[in-house]
């Protein structure tokens, strides 16, 4: 957690889609120092799950989501866009894993994890909407930040 880049504190709508299956529900997110905590609720408010990380383990409690989702996926893709770059780098080359980051010329953050010239994981981020695709294991998400 000490590696995040900037602390975070939003309200998001949480839109994805693994296999054939798609979701939407409503987000909030708070990252620092501490830890990781995602908490998804219905649009009457009614929490329907947290997600912890204390920088050690995780927890995830959902009444919307299978149980066996690996919530370690979603608190290291969330590492990934959030987390600092040179801390991520060194972190994945001990698994032979390239992680790129760039900004294109429209102001779109871009972050690739790679192994050898395979994309696994492509991270963009623009304009208060953060898009998630895992290329290897077939999911994609997007946190549209709210208003």
């Amino acid at each position: 957690p000490n590696n995040i880049q900037e602390n975070i504190d939003k309200v998001q709508l949480l839109s994805g889609s693994f296999g054939e299956n798609s979701f939407s529900i409503n987000s909030y997110l708070q990252a620092d120092e501490n830890g990781i905590f995602l908490s998804l609720f219905n649009d009457l408010g009614s929490g329907m799950g947290d997600l912890v990380y204390d920088g050690t383990e995780v927890s995830f409690e959902s009444k919307v989501f299978p149980k066996a989702l690996k919530a370690e996926y979603i608190v290291a893709d969330l590492q990934f866009a959030y987390y600092n770059v040179d801390s991520l780098q060194k972190s994945l080359a001990t698994l032979g894993l390239d992680f790129l980051s760039d900004v294109l010329s429209d102001g779109t953050k871009v972050r690739v994890i790679k192994n050898k010239d395979k994309i696994i994981e492509e991270i963009k981020q623009k304009d208060g909407v953060l898009t998630i695709e895992n290329k290897l294991r077939n999911y994609k998400y997007v946190l549209t930040e709210g208003e």
